[in-house]
Order: C-alpha cells, then structure tokens, then sequence
C-alpha cells in the first residue's frame, strides 16, 4: 500500500482470512498492452515513446523504494484513459522482490547518492524478457530496464526480441 504512482496499479486493501487473500486494486478499464498492439491498425514510434516514458517512471520509482518488479512485459503494462491518450500503469506484483541496500550489489544512483542493491538469484518471470544475467548469474533492479527494452522492441517491430522455442 505503500507504493503509491500514477503509473502504478494502486492497491486499496489487502484481506487476509484463514482461507483466502483478498487484494483490492484499482479499477483499470482500458485492457492490457499485449492485447491493445494486437488489435492496433495505426501505432506510432511517438505512441511507444510516451507509453514506455511512462512505464519507465513507474520503474524508477519502484527501484527508488527497492522494489524490482522482475515480470515486466506486455500483458504487465495496463492502459487507463481514452486510446488516444492513454495512461499506463504497472500492475501483476506477484513475482515482484524487494532488496536491501547493501555493499555487495548493483550499483543506483539516487538523489546524488551512491546505492547498492542486493543481488537477487532466482530466476523468476518470463522467458522472452530475461535479462542475461537473469539465466547467469545474480541480478538487480537492471533487469528490469533490459525488461522495459524487450517491451519497446515488441511495441516497435511487433514481434519479440527473444523469442523462446517451444
């Protein structure tokens, strides 16, 4: 609750009851990314642009509060608002992690100030968005920047950067 941006699914309320968690988020009506490119006629570079400046500011400020969404990606990235002037908002924070500022990690810069982020290990999220260090080693928040670049290639070309064979 904590999290609060508008380029961010809000959450309301979270309930917890010895069978069921039940997670109140705000309402947006618009669909996701994945399926508005696929039903798009007339998609413009200057669409994409605004459409991952935003995604990209919700992204900073999730890594300003440790948070790495790790399963950024195109039915991820919800639109709110007429077509034409959509807002985009981050949601499904499922696989998402927090890390701690540490000596050991990544380096952020934040506000004029050297930071360290955690390494995370676990290989979480979808195949076709996996930074490489993801697969080989430890990773920080920059993974989900390589995310966010495999989302503007897909939203540009139509197609994955990497896909997987199945």
């Amino acid at each position: 609750k904590r999290i609060r941006h508008r380029n961010i699914v809000s959450m309301y309320e979270l309930y917890e009851t010895p069978k069921c968690l039940w997670i109140i988020l705000e309402l947006v009506d618009g669909g996701d990314l994945y399926h508005f490119l696929a039903n798009a006629t007339n998609y413009s570079e200057s669409s994409a642009a605004r459409q991952l400046r935003q995604a990209l500011a919700g992204v900073h400020y999730l890594h300003s509060l440790g948070v790495v969404h790790r399963d950024l990606k195109l039915d991820n990235i919800l639109l709110a608002g007429p077509v034409d002037n959509c807002e985009v908002k981050l949601a499904d924070f499922g696989l998402s992690a927090l890390v701690r500022l540490d000596e050991d990690g990544y380096d952020a810069e934040e506000s004029g100030k050297r930071k360290r982020y955690t390494h995370l290990k676990e290989m979480w999220g979808t195949a076709e968005y996996f930074a490489p260090e993801v697969i080989n080693q430890a990773y920080g928040p920059q993974a989900d920047v390589w995310a966010l670049g495999c989302v503007l290639y897909e939203m540009l070309c139509g197609e994955q950067a990497f896909p997987t064979r199945r």
